[in-house]
């Protein structure tokens, strides 16, 4: 399994991206400065 770490996690790109790699068996690390 692959770890990502993506900043921004509740941006514009963000709420696309963090899906898209879960859905693909990413371990995602969610770094935003509003709550997840």
């Amino acid at each position: 399994m692959q770890r990502v770490l993506v900043t921004g996690a509740t941006g514009f790109v963000g709420k696309y991206t963090l899906p898209l790699l879960l859905e693909r068996g990413f371990e995602v690390h969610a770094v935003s400065s509003k709550p997840v």
